[in-house]
């Protein structure tokens, strides 16, 4: 389990709902909500991102279900839980069930979020 921390919100009701992650090395996470415990722990699915592949979803590019489905690597797949201590990452090595996963057609648009935020 690695510890990672959060470098920016893509979405946020709540709770963050879409982030982007970092480890200590440097690895990007994308990383989607996916279930609050009863104890209010957040667990998120993450995959980790080239700087390239990331930059193409947040320009509405790529899919967001396509970013957890067609990873660049093998073992790129991540659970991901918030607690008190903080954010930590574990190898996620089945295939993802539906419920943890976004629905097909949600495209990042950052220049919309961006305008919402400053409404």
């Amino acid at each position: 389990m690695k510890k990672i921390e959060i470098t920016k919100i893509l979405e946020y009701y709540d709770v963050p709902q879409l982030f982007i992650a970092e480890d200590a090395f440097g690895m990007k996470y994308l990383c989607l909500l996916y279930d609050i415990a009863e104890d209010g722990e957040l667990k998120f699915i993450g995959v980790t991102v080239s700087f390239n592949k990331l930059n193409d979803f947040i320009k509405g590019h790529i899919d967001l279900l396509d970013m957890f489905m067609y990873p660049e690597k093998e073992n790129s797949l991540f659970t991901i839980r918030m607690k008190e201590e903080g954010l930590f990452a574990e190898e996620y090595n089945d295939i993802p069930n539906s419920s943890m996963l976004p629905e097909k057609g949600y495209f990042y648009n950052a220049c919309l979020n961006d305008a919402l935020l400053r409404a």
